[in-house]
């Protein structure tokens, strides 16, 4: 699918778990790859995967549409990661998929049901509503680039959301496990049952 890059953004230190999450595994698969392979299942053909250490190469899957990226900088929040991955994008990706590396139940349904208002409102943001509230994972134009580099610390990109609501569309979720992600124990936990229940 032309004209679109999706970002993993999976640069975070797992501080509330106290291991890296996104290795854990999840009924055979680790949370990384979960969610990279509900993105592979789209037609983009642009993933880039923004990591923190080197030695997390090992849990991205390999496959052409995929590269990677290393933030040296993931300290100063998830906005460096979002930085990183518009400064390096080519010209051919003119809009931004950005999505958590911890969302492991956002299925590939949902992600196509976003690019699909995407290419019908391809100047506007596109992003998901759940509970009434605007959320990622958001798809934005390249328009709004020299916002997102704007951006400081943990900020992403829900305030740009709040400010610009005018321009923004959104399919509504209504499955809490597919916007459900991973910071604590107890969170691991209930993926796996939802993981097992499936």
């Amino acid at each position: 699918m032309p004209g679109i890059q999706a970002v993993i953004l999976a640069s975070g230190f797992s501080r509330r778990l106290g291991v890296d999450k996104l290795a854990q595994d999840i009924c055979g698969k680790g949370v990384l790859q979960r969610v990279i392979e509900n993105v592979l299942g789209t037609g983009i053909e642009k993933i880039v995967v923004v990591l923190r250490e080197r030695s997390q190469v090992k849990l991205v899957p390999e496959d052409r549409r995929i590269s990677v990226l290393f933030n040296d900088h993931a300290d100063q929040g998830m906005s460096s990661s979002i930085k990183l991955a518009i400064l390096r994008a080519g010209p051919e990706s003119p809009s931004f998929l950005f999505m958590n590396g911890d969302v492991p139940f956002f299925s590939t349904e949902s992600i196509n049901r976003l690019l699909e208002l995407w290419k019908n409102n391809p100047e506007k943001i596109v992003c998901v509503r759940f509970n009434g509230v605007l959320r990622g994972p958001v798809i934005f134009p390249m328009n709004y680039s020299r916002m997102l580099l704007s951006l400081e610390g943990e900020n992403g990109g829900r305030e740009i959301l709040k400010k610009n609501s005018g321009d923004v569309v959104f399919i509504d979720i209504e499955d809490p496990r597919e916007v459900s992600d991973i910071d604590s124990q107890d969170d691991l936990e209930k993926a796996r049952e939802t993981c097992r229940e499936r």
